[in-house]
């Protein structure tokens, strides 16, 4: 079942558990999808209790029905103004338990509805349209300038920066970036390509990979993006997935078409990959430029052989550049 689990004012420790307690969700069947509230009807919503705005929050989701739970930094634990409360320190495998128990409660909650009720499952995913060219992951994957270059790009009054060299992401907070993720599948961005050769400066302190930035983005609006066009690829280099466990599959993915071979999606299906989560991935790697798209049809000068890749060279040199090191071809 493909569910909805919205999170308010986690930090970065509490969220990068979440997102391991949502992967273990999967051996009780759920396929799970984290996204900063909206306000938008969810599953669950997971709060940190010591936070004025994540309490509001909580109040509000509480009147439509949607469970909530808070983790405590003060080890409180048990039930507190409508809330399951656990520790915030816990593991990830605590905070899956906790969260399968709050989604079996509802869903036993919501089969005893009256006859002739809405019988949708709690939380579940509304079948939505696939969106089109005006999405933003569609954009940066579809134009050269915004996948070669420095980019500003603004979406609801949140600013962030895609710095194309160095394969970093930056936001003045980490609300900023997760929310901004959290939109890549949604239009209404303003998008700003920096010239050839101009770099923009940090848009603030927060900074991650930006080609994890674009999968896990991708892997959550997976719903709203248009089939990838049928055509031959290639890998150009191996992405760098930083600590984002959700990205999994891409890495699956970039095995194949680091193969170079033309059936790669036979392989991709034979190997039970989510065709979804496939095409999610693909987008992801042009925005990123990962990707090597032959041009057929047309004859062209054969251009002198290139030097063997080494994948995994893009990845190192930016761990070189962010420590301070020199990196130097081989």
């Amino acid at each position: 079942m493909d569910i909805r689990l919205c999170t308010v004012r986690l930090d970065a420790r509490a969220q990068q558990r979440a997102n391991l307690a949502a992967g273990l969700l999967a051996a009780h069947g759920y396929r799970v999808d984290i996204a900063v509230w909206d306000g938008d009807d969810c599953a669950l919503l997971l709060i940190a209790l010591d936070d004025e705005q994540a309490r509001r929050s909580a109040a509000l989701a509480r009147v439509r029905g949607i469970p909530v739970l808070a983790l405590s930094p003060d080890g409180e634990t048990g039930a507190s103004d409508g809330m399951v409360v656990i520790e915030s320190e816990g593991t990830a495998a605590a905070l899956a338990a906790a969260l399968h128990a709050l989604l079996a409660q509802r869903k036993v909650s919501g089969s005893t509805a009256s006859p002739g009720a809405p019988s949708r499952a709690a939380g579940e995913r509304r079948a939505k349209p696939r969106g089109g060219i005006d999405l933003a992951l569609v954009q940066l994957a579809s134009d050269h300038r915004l996948r070669r270059g420095d980019v500003e790009a603004t979406i609801r009054g949140r600013v962030i920066r895609m710095h194309a060299d160095s394969g970093r992401v930056t936001a003045q907070t980490l609300s900023d970036l997760l929310s901004a993720r959290d939109l890549l599948g949604s239009a209404g961005w303003q998008l700003t390509a920096q010239a050839a050769g101009r770099s923009l400066p940090p848009a603030g302190d927060v900074s991650a990979s930006l080609d994890a930035f674009y999968v896990v983005g991708a892997l959550r609006a997976q719903a709203m993006l248009p089939a990838f066009p049928e055509r031959a690829l290639e890998l150009r280099d191996w992405p760098d997935l930083g600590t984002a466990p959700e990205a999994v599959v891409a890495l699956q993915v970039a095995r194949l078409l680091s193969k170079r071979g033309a059936g790669w999606r036979a392989s991709a299906q034979a190997a039970g990959l989510h065709a979804g989560e496939v095409n999610a991935c693909l987008w992801a790697f042009a925005a990123a430029h990962l990707l090597v798209m032959p041009q057929t049809g047309t004859a062209a000068p054969v251009p002198p052989p290139a030097p063997p890749r080494r994948f995994g060279e893009r990845v190192m040199r930016g761990l070189a550049r962010r420590f301070g090191l020199a990196w130097r071809d081989a």
